[in-house]
């Protein structure tokens, strides 16, 4: 009966929401317990409640909190552009402008990063071209190319 009370008092005591530990936190969005802890520490997700037991206590919110992070780090967002559409999120009634030029800058990066990738990728294959002989490393043209 004594573990009973210390259990009752270790949860938070509200009837009305579900509460999630860490690990069940981490294993509903497939974070680890660092990555969860990460985010709160940058002020992503709101602090968890505390029981008396030291145990965190996510919300339901926490996790559609999460999910939304989660579904843009999919997207290669920064943390930074992450807060901003937290933030913009705040503000119901005002415009989403600023939310559409965010995805603007982001897609604009991104082409930049595929233009990098294509031309990565064209010198790799011309170094591959370099060497279609089969040699000794001693005569190995790749690397002779990359000693240049």
């Amino acid at each position: 009966r004594l573990n009973l009370i210390k259990k009752l008092r270790a949860t938070p005591r509200s009837s009305s929401m579900t509460r999630y530990l860490i690990s069940q936190v981490a294993q509903l969005t497939q974070m680890s317990r660092d990555t969860l802890r990460f985010y709160e520490k940058k002020g992503l997700i709101q602090p968890p409640l505390r029981g008396d037991n030291g145990y965190r206590y996510y919300s339901e919110q926490s996790i559609k909190r999460l999910t939304f992070i989660q579904h843009c780090r999919a997207l290669d967002m920064s943390l930074m552009e992450i807060q901003t559409l937290l933030d913009l999120e705040q503000q119901p009634n005002a415009n989403c402008s600023a939310v559409n030029q965010l995805i603007q800058q982001h897609l604009t990066e991104l082409d930049q990063k595929i233009e990098a990738l294509n031309a990565l990728h064209q010198q790799l294959q011309k170094l591959n071209q370099s060497c279609q002989v089969p040699n000794t490393i001693n005569h190995c043209q790749i690397l002779k190319i990359l000693e240049q």
